[in-house]
């Protein structure tokens, strides 16, 4: 499915602008200058799906990995409600400017501990951080799944390994990836880049069904867009 650039009202490109703006003068990485520039290629239908949630003040979001926190910015912008963010390490996090915007951050390791916010949350943003995964993906889908509310959303991206081919480093095969489990070290980079069969599978592994699937370009090569519901709120009981 192709995606509309212009599905995303002036307004709001105007406050995606805005948010990229103040990421940018308030990052403690130098990277960000670059990475703006390319962020929304990633990502290009998250903006358009999170305005889509029907989110108002009393909703509640979670951008898990949220990095430079381009997306929890522009959704407190946007729509005034509670944002929280994580991520394993601060180095890319805004955290005056969360500060100012009233979103929390702490530091979180998901694969392996839940967020220090209580559950309940209307739409988690999880955008370029599968890949990043260390152990098999499906424990941890699985545990942001249950960070949901009923009727609750993720918004996910990562890249397509049928263009940005695989990362052969650590295992030759998803079924080979171990389950999370406490370890010295951890790698910051891309662990596995799924094809869109595997990435299918951990959704239904997960209990989770795409209720939109599409394509944003990247830089040169594509990434999966995914909007994801729990399948046992959508399927009927048997």
């Amino acid at each position: 499915m192709p995606h509309d650039h212009t599905s995303l009202s002036p307004h709001l490109a105007r406050v995606l602008a805005d948010a990229q703006d103040r990421v940018g003068g308030s990052t403690p990485h130098p990277n960000y200058a670059v990475y703006r520039q390319q962020e929304r290629l990633y990502w290009a239908a998250a903006p358009r799906w999170i305005a889509q949630a029907g989110l108002t003040d009393a909703s509640r979001v979670l951008d898990v990995g949220c990095a430079y926190g381009t997306l929890a910015v522009f959704t407190r912008l946007a729509f005034r409600c509670s944002v929280h963010g994580v991520d394993f390490i601060d180095a890319y996090t805004p955290r005056d400017l969360f500060r100012r915007l009233e979103i929390p951050f702490a530091v979180c390791n998901i694969e392996l501990d839940d967020p220090p916010f209580s559950p309940g949350f209307d739409l988690i943003v999880f955008t370029e951080v599968l890949e990043h995964l260390n152990f098999h993906p499906v424990p941890t889908l699985t545990r942001l799944a249950g960070l949901l509310r009923p009727g609750g959303a993720i918004v996910l991206s990562t890249p397509d390994a049928a263009e940005w081919g695989r990362v052969t480093s650590f295992y030759p095969r998803i079924a080979d990836m171990p389950p999370p489990a406490r370890r010295d070290g951890y790698f910051d980079g891309h662990v596995w880049q799924y094809r869109v069969h595997e990435l299918l599978w951990v959704f239904e592994r997960a209990g989770l069904i795409p209720l939109a699937f599409e394509h944003s370009p990247g830089v040169t090569a594509r990434h999966f867009n995914a909007l994801l519901r729990r399948r046992s709120e959508i399927e009927p009981a048997i």
